[in-house]
């Protein structure tokens, strides 16, 4: 997918609206222009047998790329630490926060954990980072389905944010129909006391039952709730979470070392 690009509604955007290419589709002035424009007269000028290698060829690059975007994503450990150890082992995983992606998908990886543990069949959609509402089907950080029904949804945040944040996620999930939210911060987030008293009373003037935690509260909780089974496949339900979730390059590599450097040295 991130090889064609990443658009979380593909056949919305400009260039999937014209049914031919042309130097008289819209695009924007400048740069833009003059590649649309290069691109009719280098693809004008070939023939129809020219053309099919050129596809082909295409496609085979595309096969490529694919492919070794899938090594990417693999890694052959497995979690046999303890439970405390493996909460304390995702802590320190935010120590680097990568734009706040590496908390969207930890928290995306214990709720699939837990859906495992139970047998629920959840579909966890950990959303691109600061791109939530992008598309009209997204409504946290994190939406977690069952089948096609919305249970509920997550905001993450590893950043600072003010009330008025919570309270445009926790209204986001009413006009979802949904009555409860929850939203999870990182560790490194201070929250003071009168925070925690203001999202209480915003929770209750809503009338929606609003879970805010630390990203160390949420964890402990969903780990207690896990069986140790499912948690033996952290590590690949962590690659596989950034690789739905359209992680950047850098924040893969970092998840995969870490994960594998903090296992080795366990075992």
């Amino acid at each position: 997918m991130g090889a064609l690009g990443a658009s979380n509604e593909p056949y919305l955007n400009k260039p999937a609206r014209f049914p031919a290419l042309s130097k008289e589709n819209a695009v924007r002035a400048g740069q833009d222009k003059q590649k649309l424009d290069l691109l009719v007269d280098v693809l004008g000028g070939i023939s129809k047998e020219q053309a099919i290698v050129m596809l082909k060829k295409s496609l085979q690059i595309l096969i490529e790329v694919g492919e070794k975007n899938n090594d990417k994503y693999k890694i052959d450990s497995t979690n046999d630490s303890s439970l405390l150890k493996t909460k304390n082992m995702l802590s320190d995983l935010l120590s680097e926060k990568h734009g706040g992606e590496t908390l969207a998908i930890l928290i995306g990886t214990l709720l699939k954990i837990y859906s495992n543990s139970h047998e629920l069949g959840y579909k966890v959609e950990v959303h691109k980072v600061n791109q939530s509402g992008a598309s009209s089907k997204e409504i946290g950080d994190i939406d977690v389905y069952d089948g096609s029904v919305l249970v509920f949804s997550v905001e993450a945040k590893d950043k600072p944010f003010t009330l008025q944040d919570v309270e445009h996620s926790l209204k986001k999930s009413l006009s979802a129909g949904l009555d409860k939210s929850i939203f999870v911060y990182g560790n490194s987030i201070n929250i003071s006391e009168d925070l925690h008293s203001s999202v209480k009373g915003l929770a209750e003037k809503h009338d929606n039952l609003l879970a805010f935690s630390s990203f160390n509260e949420f964890s402990t909780f969903m780990l207690l709730l896990s069986n140790k089974s499912s948690v033996l496949d952290l590590p690949r339900i962590l690659l596989e979470t950034a690789k739905e979730s359209l992680a950047s390059d850098s924040t893969v590599t970092y998840l995969k070392q870490f994960i594998k450097d903090t296992l080795e040295t366990d075992n």
